[in-house]
C-alpha cells in the first residue's frame, strides 16, 4: 500500500498547476512552430536540411494537437513515476517496475536520449534560481530530505523525458524528433522559469519553506536539503536570539577553493613529497614569494630545471607560464596545498585564454598577471571566495572593460596605451601588498567611466535620431488621415489623388514632424492641398475661370517649394504638372460647365454633342484665350516629352475630355507604399515607417458606395496583420537574447538602450554601449513572435573571475555552490 502524506493534496494542486502551464506552453510552442521552422528553412542552403525541416513543419501541422496531448499524458506518467521513486514505502515496487523497462536501443535512439539529457541539464541551469528553491520545497512535500535534483517530478528531466516519449509517439523518424527537440530547446527556459516561479509562490502561500536558505550548498550527488526539521521557524527563532547571526552568515564566503580541491582529489601529499616526513623541505613563505617575484620581473635565474616562457619585464603574453612553472624546480619544491593552488590558478588562466568573449589583446595584457595572482592565491585562499578581494575585483573590472572592446583589440587600438600602463604597474610594483591592485582598479574604473560617457554621448545622437523617425511616422499618420478625409469627401480626379497619396503626403508629414498641428506651416500645407483640389473642380462661370488663372501661379509656386523641401525629383513634379494642366483644361471646358449645371442623374447619360450656344456664351477674347490655354499652361509649361506622356495617359485623356473622375484603385490609393523624404533634421534621405500599433487590417481602398456590397467574384480579403503586441517586461535597460544563425551557438545578449515615447522605435546595444540593432515595432514584434529574440531573466554573464571558476569546476565535473 502506498504511504499517504499530509502534503498529498498540495502536491496534487501543484501537479495540476504544472500541467496547466505545460499545456499552455506546449500550445504556444507548437502554435509558433510553423513560423519558427519556416525561418530556419529560409536560413539554410542545404537541400537535405531544408527537406527535413519541411517534413517536421508538415508533421507539426498535421499532428500538432496529438503531440500536445501525448506530451501532457506522458508528463503525468513521468510525474507519478518520480513520486513513486522517492516514496520510501514503494521503493521496492518502483525498482522492480523500472527493471522491466530496460531495453536495447540503436545508436540513433541513444544519441537522441543523450541530446534530451543535455537539454534537461541546460534547462536546469537556465532555471537554476527558481529550481533550487523548488527542489527544497518539493523535498518537503515528498518527505525525502535527500531528494535528488533529477528526481524532482516538476524538474526538467521529467518534462524532457515526457516530451521525448511524445515525439516518439507521433514520429518514427529520429531526425524529425531532433528537430522537434529544438522547439523545446528554444521555448523551454522562459516558459519553465515562469512555471517554477508560480509553483514556488503557491508553496510559499501554503507555508512550505517561506524563506529559503539559499546559502546552503547542495550535497554530493545533487541532493538538496529540504526536510521539515530545517524549516524557517527555527531559523527565525535563531535570528531573534542572535540578531547578528544572519549578517555573519551572509558574509561567509562560498568556499570555492575547498570545492575545487575536493574535485581534484584533495591535497593529500604523497610520501617523500616536499614538506612531508622523509621528503625535502617545501619551498614556502618568503623564500617562495622571493622566487616568484624574480619570475614576475622576468628574472628566470632561479629556474634550474625546466623552462618558462617569460620575457624580461614579466610579459608572458597568452602562454600559461604557471603550467611551465609546475615542471621546474620551483614547482617541484612546493608543498601539497601550494602545489594544488598552483594548479587551480593555472586552470583559471586556461579559462581566460580560452574565453571567446575576451579579446586577444586583453588576454595578452591579463596574462601578465599570472605570477601576481598566484602569489596572492598562495598567501590568501579567500581570493577564491571573496567577491570583494582586491585582486579579484581588478580582474572582474578588466572583464567589464573587455566587454566594451572589439574582438580585434590589440596594441593598435586607441585604448591600448591607456590600459597597458595600468596592468604594467601591477606587475612592476606588486610585492605582497594588495594596495597596488586597489590603485589599479580605481584607474581602470576611471577608464571604464570615460568610455561609458563616450558611449552615452554617441547613443544620445542615435536616440535623438530615433525620436525624429518616430516624429516623422506620427506625421505620416496625421497626413494620411487628412488626405483620406478629402478623398472621401471631395473625390478629385485620379491623377490628383495619386499625387496627394504618394507625393504631397511627404510635405505634410515633414511639416507635422517639424512643428505639429499647431504650427502655421501645417495649416498652409493643408490649405495648399485644399486649393489644389478646388482648382481642378469645374469652373462653369467666367469669374471662376479668371480667378483660377490668377491663383494657379501662386499655387504652383507653393507646391514646388514643398516638393523641393522633401526631396521629390524634378521629373515627378514635371509629370504631375503636365497632368494638372489637362485637369485645369477639363475644369474650364464647356463640357465641364454643362456637366456642372446638370443634375447628377442626367449627368450620367449626357452626350458630348457640341453646344450650339457656345459661341454666344463664349467669354470675351482676352479671358477666353487665357482660359482656353489653361491657367496651368500659362504659369508653367512642361517639357514636350512630359506633355506627350501625359497626353497619352488614359488619365490625362479622360480629364481633357471632361470625363467624370475615374474610380479609385489600389495602385493610386496605396498608403502602405514606401515613403522616402529628405530628413528635415539632417542626414539626407530617410525612410518613414507607418505608425501602426494594432493588428487590424489596413483601411480599404476608396471606392464607390456601390462597391461596399461584397462581390462574389472578388478575391478574398487580406488577413489582418499579425499581432504587434510586445512583452510587458520590455523596458529600457532590459537584456534580451538574439538567436544566433547557428543553432549550436548561444543567443547574443543585447540591452534595450532606447524605446521611443510612443514605443514605435527601439535601439539595442551590446555591453560596450554600441548600437547593434535598431528596429520598428512591427519588426520587433515579429522577432519576439518567432522567438528570434527573448527576454533574459537577468543581465548576461557572471563576473569574469566567477565565470572562470565555473569553467574550472565544470571541467572537473562539479558545479559551484548556489
Amino acid at each position: 500500500m502506498s504511504r499517504t502524506s499530509p502534503f498529498d493534496a498540495l502536491l496534487q494542486q501543484c501537479r495540476d498547476l504544472a500541467s496547466e502551464r505545460l499545456a499552455a506552453a506546449g500550445s504556444a510552442m507548437l502554435g509558433g512552430a510553423d513560423e519558427f521552422l519556416s525561418g530556419l528553412i529560409d536560413k539554410t542552403q542545404d537541400q537535405d536540411t531544408q527537406a527535413l525541416l519541411m517534413d517536421s513543419r508538415d508533421l507539426v501541422g498535421r499532428r500538432g494537437g496529438e503531440l500536445e496531448r501525448e506530451f501532457l499524458d506522458r508528463y503525468g506518467e513521468e510525474f507519478d513515476k518520480s513520486c513513486r521513486k522517492v516514496r520510501k514505502a514503494l521503493e521496492t515496487d518502483a525498482d522492480e517496475g523500472e527493471a522491466l523497462e530496460l531495453e536495447l536501443v540503436g545508436e540513433e535512439e541513444l544519441n537522441e536520449t543523450l541530446k534530451f539529457k543535455d537539454l534537461s541539464t541546460k534547462l536546469r541551469r537556465a532555471c537554476e534560481g527558481h529550481l533550487g528553491a523548488l527542489d527544497q520545497r518539493t523535498a518537503v512535500l515528498l518527505g525525502d530530505a535527500n531528494l535528488e535534483s533529477d528526481d524532482n517530478p516538476f524538474g526538467p528531466r521529467a518534462i524532457c523525458e515526457a516530451y521525448k516519449q511524445a515525439c516518439r509517439a507521433v514520429s518514427s523518424d529520429v531526425r524529425v524528433r531532433l528537430v522537434l527537440l529544438r522547439l523545446l530547446d528554444d521555448y523551454g527556459a522562459e516558459a519553465f522559469n515562469e512555471m517554477y516561479g508560480e509553483l514556488n509562490d503557491l508553496l510559499v502561500d501554503n507555508s512550505i519553506l517561506p524563506k529559503i536558505k539559499y546559502g546552503v550548498k547542495k550535497t554530493e550527488g545533487g541532493r538538496v536539503p529540504g526536510s521539515p526539521d530545517e524549516d524557517d521557524e527555527d531559523a527565525a527563532e535563531d535570528e531573534e536570539k542572535a540578531p547578528g547571526k544572519k549578517a555573519a552568515e551572509a558574509a561567509t564566503p562560498q568556499d570555492f577553493f575547498s570545492a575545487i580541491q575536493k574535485l581534484m582529489g584533495g591535497a593529500a601529499a604523497q610520501p617523500g613529497a616536499p614538506g612531508t616526513p622523509g621528503g625535502p623541505p617545501a619551498l614556502a613563505g618568503a623564500e617562495l614569494s622571493s622566487a616568484l617575484t624574480r619570475l614576475q620581473s622576468g628574472d628566470a635565474s632561479g629556474i634550474t630545471t625546466g623552462t618558462v616562457s617569460i620575457a624580461p619585464g614579466g610579459h608572458p603574453g597568452t602562454v600559461n607560464v604557471l603550467k611551465e612553472i609546475k615542471g621546474t624546480n620551483v614547482g617541484a619544491s612546493l608543498g601539497s596545498v601550494d602545489a594544488m593552488t598552483l594548479d587551480i590558478v593555472s586552470m583559471l588562466f586556461d579559462e581566460l585564454f580560452e574565453d571567446p568573449k575576451v579579446p586577444a589583446g586583453v588576454k595578452a595584457l591579463a596574462g601578465r598577471l599570472q605570477i601576481p595572482m598566484l602569489k596572492i592565491a598562495l598567501a590568501d585562499k579567500t581570493l577564491f571566495s571573496r567577491k570583494d578581494h582586491p585582486a579579484r575585483v581588478l580582474l572582474d573590472m578588466l572583464g567589464e572593460f573587455a566587454a566594451r572592446l572589439p574582438a580585434d583589440f590589440d596594441e593598435k587600438h586607441e585604448l591600448y596605451p591607456k590600459l597597458e600602463p595600468i596592468l604594467r604597474e601591477v606587475v612592476d610594483k606588486f610585492d605582497d601588498k594588495v594596495e597596488i591592485f586597489i590603485a589599479a582598479d580605481e584607474k581602470l574604473r576611471a577608464l571604464v567611466a570615460e568610455e561609458d560617457a563616450r558611449a552615452a554621448e554617441a547613443s544620445k545622437a542615435e536616440t535623438a535620431r530615433q525620436q525624429q523617425l518616430e516624429n516623422l511616422s506620427v506625421g505620416r499618420s496625421a497626413a494620411q488621415q487628412e488626405i483620406r478625409g478629402r478623398l472621401v469627401e471631395r473625390r478629385p480626379p485620379r491623377p490628383l489623388r495619386a499625387f496627394l497619396v504618394h507625393q504631397w503626403i511627404k510635405v505634410l508629414l515633414v511639416t507635422h514632424a517639424q512643428g505639429g498641428k499647431e504650427a502655421p506651416a501645417w495649416g498652409e500645407a493643408l490649405k495648399t492641398m485644399d486649393d489644389l483640389i478646388t482648382s481642378v473642380e469645374p469652373k462653369p462661370t467666367i469669374p471662376e475661370r479668371r480667378a483660377l488663372a490668377t491663383q494657379v501661379p501662386g499655387l504652383l509656386k507653393r507646391i514646388t517649394t514643398g516638393l523641393n523641401a522633401v526631396g521629390v525629383e524634378d521629373s515627378i513634379r514635371t509629370a504631375f504638372y503636365a497632368d494638372l494642366m489637362k485637369l485645369h483644361q477639363a475644369a474650364i471646358s464647356l463640357d465641364a460647365a454643362k456637366a456642372a449645371a446638370k443634375p447628377a442623374d442626367a449627368q450620367a447619360t449626357a452626350t458630348r454633342a457640341p453646344d450650339p450656344t457656345a459661341s454666344a456664351t463664349r467669354p470675351p477674347r482676352d479671358a477666353t484665350s487665357t482660359a482656353t490655354r489653361s491657367p496651368t499652361a500659362t504659369a508653367t509649361r512642361a517639357p514636350s516629352d512630359a506633355s506627350a506622356t501625359a497626353t497619352r495617359s488614359p488619365m490625362g485623356a479622360a480629364a481633357a475630355k471632361g470625363a467624370p473622375p475615374a474610380k479609385a484603385s489600389d495602385d493610386d490609393l496605396d498608403f502602405t507604399a514606401e515613403i522616402t523624404v529628405m530628413n528635415p533634421f539632417g542626414g539626407g534621405q530617410v525612410k518613414v515607417d507607418e505608425l501602426d500599433f494594432t493588428d487590424a487590417p489596413a483601411a480599404p481602398a476608396l471606392a464607390d458606395p456601390a462597391a461596399a456590397r461584397p462581390d462574389p467574384k472578388a478575391p478574398p480579403p487580406k488577413k489582418p496583420a499579425k499581432d504587434m503586441a510586445l512583452p510587458s517586461k520590455l523596458k529600457e535597460g532590459v537584456w534580451v537574447g538574439i538567436r544566433s544563425d547557428s543553432p549550436d551557438e548561444p543567443r547574443t545578449p543585447v540591452k534595450l538602450l532606447y524605446m521611443s515615447p510612443l514605443k514605435s522605435r527601439f535601439l539595442f546595444c551590446n555591453r560596450a554601449g554600441k548600437t547593434v540593432l535598431e528596429c520598428n515595432r512591427a519588426e520587433l514584434a515579429k522577432r519576439f513572435r518567432l522567438r528570434d529574440m527573448i527576454i533574459l531573466s537577468e543581465a548576461p554573464d557572471t563576473t569574469l573571475f566567477e565565470r572562470f571558476i565555473r569553467g574550472v569546476m565544470g571541467k572537473l565535473g562539479g558545479a559551484p555552490a548556489q
